[in-house]
């Protein structure tokens, strides 16, 4: 099935606090356009924060939409706070939206009712990309040419943030042990976050030359990333919903 919406995009609200997720005139904006029900990502953020606010003080349902999940390591003090905080914020959502059964198991576990947890999913237009992919074959040689790959080079890719549970860990010491016995080989890291400078480093020490850290890629620009590999990795030691 498809639905159409009427959307507003702010692309630059003037917050109060630049730089911290924090609209100030989040309420207004909700009393403004007169909404049924108000749909939130997360509770951190100050803009969030605000929106939940603003409709619990006029009874204004609200959809919380999260990828939580309990499975992750966490310090002691943030598993205390969670369980005092979460059963007393969870009551207050009409309905709570998770991209699958840990975001369910999460969610019921701090008492949210089953009955108002609705369970979906995080999804890529996969065959769109294949198709975009396969369609830049032609181009390929050149592409490859413009980034400085030989022409015998074996591209090896990885797509992601770079955080610990992804494994980069594990696939640079293999990878550089891989290297050892086949020289041709090249890894093609494309993200960033916090491991961003561990790749970096281990990569100039056991494989230079062999492996380049690229920064993210707009989801429209993914085809030609993937169709300069000849492989994609994911060495992830824990995806929940992931769409690496």
């Amino acid at each position: 099935c498809s639905f159409h919406y009427d959307s507003e995009v702010i692309h630059e609200p003037k917050s109060r606090y630049p730089g911290s997720h924090d609209f100030g005139q989040i309420g207004e904006l909700i009393a403004r356009e007169g909404v049924d029900v108000v749909i939130i990502c997360a509770y951190v953020h100050g803009t969030t924060r605000r929106a939940w606010l603003h409709c619990k003080r006029r009874g204004t349902p609200i959809v919380l939409a999260i990828d939580s999940e309990r499975k992750s390591r966490r310090p002691a003090w943030k598993k205390v706070a969670k369980s005092l905080l979460l059963p007393v914020i969870g009551k207050t959502f009409s309905a709570v939206w998770a991209p699958g059964r840990l975001g369910r198991e999460y969610w019921g576990h701090y008492g949210v009712p089953n009955e108002t947890i609705f369970e979906g999913s995080y999804c890529l237009d996969s065959a769109a990309i294949a198709a975009a992919a396969e369609a830049l074959k032609p181009k390929r040689e050149r592409m490859r040419a413009e980034m400085g790959i030989r022409p015998d080079d074996f591209v090896m890719l990885f797509v992601g943030r770079l955080i610990d549970q992804r494994g980069l860990d594990y696939l640079l010491t293999a990878f550089a042990q891989a290297t050892l016995a086949d020289p041709n080989l090249l890894l093609l890291v494309v993200g960033a976050g916090p491991w961003k400078q561990w790749v970096e480093e281990f990569a100039r020490e056991y494989c230079p030359g062999r492996t380049r850290v690229l920064p993210p890629v707009p989801y429209q620009d993914l085809p030609e990333v993937y169709s300069i590999a000849d492989a994609y990795v994911q060495p992830s030691v824990f995806e929940p919903y992931s769409l690496s």
